[in-house]
């Protein structure tokens, strides 16, 4: 498998991954919405390949913190076509854009997603940091709001709101 950044010559097999991980056309719409969104930059954009097909997808866009110089980044979305997930394809994905988002300087990576699967990479509960959603999440899916520390000495001192692209600024969203 080989991970590479992206360019704009790759918008139709971006689009093609993630139509086919999440089965519709309004994931793959929001991806390249975020990927021509200049309130999303700057951003992360990795493909993932085996054997010259495009199996995997991860976009990271710029976002901050309210309150915060803290240096910020959505992880959304990921995804994965459907032969090839449960294979490691995402993991990777995620792995090598949180080394060159550290790399790079990046303070803070935050996630809206399933906890059991995030955990794994160190991500943690985002509310009990005191980083609130740009929107409300349900209750009972609280903790599928995540963040990681990349540098734990310039993080947010007190609570405050995530805000993140104009492209992700819809309440519907924000439901896991």
């Amino acid at each position: 498998m080989v991970i590479r950044e992206t360019g704009a010559y790759d918008l139709r097999e971006i689009m093609d991954v993630q139509q086919a991980a999440f089965g519709s056309e309004e994931e793959a719409r929001l991806t390249a919405d975020l990927l021509e969104d200049e309130s999303a930059f700057p951003q992360l954009s990795l493909l993932a390949y085996d054997d010259e097909q495009a199996i995997g997808h991860v976009l990271f866009t710029a976002a901050g913190c309210t309150g915060s110089d803290c240096s910020a980044m959505l992880l959304a979305p990921l995804g994965v076509i459907g032969q090839r997930q449960l294979q490691g394809v995402g993991a990777a994905l995620v792995t090598r854009g949180i080394e060159i988002l550290r790399d790079s300087g990046t303070d803070l990576i935050c996630v809206l997603g399933s906890p059991g699967y995030y955990h794994r990479f160190g991500f943690r509960s985002a509310y009990t940091a005191g980083i609130a959603a740009p929107y409300p999440i349900e209750e009972d899916l609280a903790d599928a709001w995540m963040y990681l520390a990349l540098n734990p000495d310039h993080l947010p001192t007190g609570p405050c709101t995530f805000r993140c692209a104009r492209s992700l600024m819809d309440p519907k969203l924000w439901r896991e």
